[in-house]
């Protein structure tokens, strides 16, 4: 398995983010992030990222963007990572958790599309402003 899939701390890459963050947005701009609430560690243990990370990013919303577990696999392997299906399905349950877990909390939109469903996601984003 590539060691570009790793993360040595959950903690320090979300501080990293959260920094750069702060150099774009201003009040009334709108920023689109592209992630995932959870992430693999040195060790190949599934680690859900900080809840408080997702409070200091005051998020609007959260867009859960579900494809098969075999397309995964396929774009996995595309980059030279190699995971089992069962591996992938786990790792997507726990995302998914996750992210109606911080929804909620936060109180906050949650939607969750297909990745081929670009409609329901566009009138997501403009629900969001």
């Amino acid at each position: 398995m590539s060691l570009s899939v790793f993360t040595g701390s959950v903690h320090n890459n979300q501080d990293v983010l959260l920094k750069s963050l702060s150099n774009f947005k201003t009040s009334n701009e709108l920023i689109l992030l592209d992630g995932h609430t959870c992430l693999l560690d040195e060790n190949r243990n599934i680690q859900k990222i900080p809840f408080s990370f997702f409070q200091q990013m005051q998020l609007l919303g959260v867009v859960f963007v579900d494809c098969e577990s075999y397309v995964i696999k396929e774009r996995l392997v595309n980059r030279n990572i190699y995971w089992d299906l069962n591996f992938i399905n786990e790792f997507k349950r726990l995302e998914y958790e996750y992210a109606i877990q911080i929804s909620e909390t936060l109180r906050i939109k949650f939607v969750k599309v297909h990745c081929d469903n670009v409609e329901l996601f566009e009138r997501f984003l403009v629900e969001l402003c």
